[in-house]
């Protein structure tokens, strides 16, 4: 590979990150792969309290169910912007996701005993379009210069499904529930975008040793200052806020899709939203772990009314 832009990318002299300027201008990544699973919960009545902490009505519970599988696709060279001295690249990741919902809707004092029980299911394959950077950082690996390797993947939609919206009342209670009768409401089904990041030494791409060089850190990334061609924002900026605020691929509803609402694009979907109610699958989960446990690369917690449980990691790229 060619050192066309050895002239321009480093700073000043004795810089800690100088010696990235030895290295070549542009690489080829390949065999990225990932994979995510998560599921989410609130537990049974008892001994948790707080699903029927009044008793003048009912509540849900809710399970929710994810996994997503990806593979690299087409992609371009890691190669460094004019004036940089890091390194980008822009490709596409191919998969599967599989997404289940299923929430009880009971009531807690008077007409107790009745369960209602509502499932819906979203399956899909998807094309994803996915940010790599590169960049130098004086402490990056093990308190020395090292190399940040950021990845950031679009968000997507898949279709309506149906949600249980609230819970019984007090007069459904007393008439006796019905589970021909739910709340039931339509929403478009989305996912929010994904990030990824691992620490490096400050040594040339292709001769970091994958097995033994490379700390796997996480989906919550600090955006790089290769990300966009001015430097100032991150790719994919929504993708970004997406995994920062709830987490990897964060399942969310928005307004139903229809003719005149058609479901959007792998990243044109910009909310950052929510399940109605606080029976939403981050919901349960950030009131079970702290947002710092959201951001690592896995967590499995379990209290007396909730579960969470999140697994999510990526191969570390063969760069040649």
């Amino acid at each position: 590979m060619s050192n066309l832009y050895k002239w321009c990318c480093c700073g000043d002299q004795g810089d800690p990150c100088a010696p990235a300027c030895e290295c070549d201008s542009s690489y080829i990544i390949s065999a990225m792969s990932g994979q995510l699973a998560f599921e989410a919960s609130t537990t049974n009545v008892a001994p948790c309290t707080t699903l029927c902490d009044q008793y003048d009505g009912g509540n849900i519970q809710t399970y929710v169910g994810l996994n997503i599988t990806l593979f690299q696709g087409n992609t371009q060279a890691l190669a460094r912007p004019v004036g940089k001295c890091c390194y980008q690249a822009y490709g596409e990741f191919n998969g599967t996701y599989n997404f289940n919902l299923t929430q009880r809707w009971f009531c807690c004092g008077i007409g107790q005993g009745t369960v209602c029980t509502h499932t819906d299911n979203a399956t899909g394959s998807i094309t994803l379009p996915f940010c790599y950077t590169a960049y130098c950082d004086p402490l990056a690996y093990n308190n020395g210069p090292g190399w940040v390797h950021t990845l950031t993947i679009c968000g997507f939609c898949h279709g309506n499904i149906q949600v249980v919206t609230s819970p019984p009342t007090l007069q459904e209670c007393i008439d006796g529930i019905s589970c021909d009768e739910l709340p039931l409401a339509r929403y478009g089904l989305c996912f929010g975008g994904a990030t990824y990041e691992w620490r490096t030494p400050l040594k040339c791409l292709d001769i970091i040793n994958r097995n033994t060089e490379v700390n796997p850190i996480g989906p919550c990334i600090q955006p790089g200052p290769c990300a966009v061609a001015d430097g100032d924002g991150p790719c994919i900026p929504t993708a970004v806020q997406q995994s920062l605020l709830n987490g990897p691929f964060s399942p969310y509803v928005v307004a139903e899709f229809t003719g005149g609402n058609p479901k959007p694009e792998e990243c044109d979907e910009t909310s950052i939203g929510t399940f109605p109610g606080s029976s939403g699958p981050w919901t349960i989960a950030l009131n079970c772990v702290s947002h710092k446990d959201v951001c690592t690369g896995g967590y499995d917690y379990t209290s007396d009314c909730c579960r969470a449980e999140l697994s999510y990691g990526f191969n570390f790229p063969v760069i040649v």
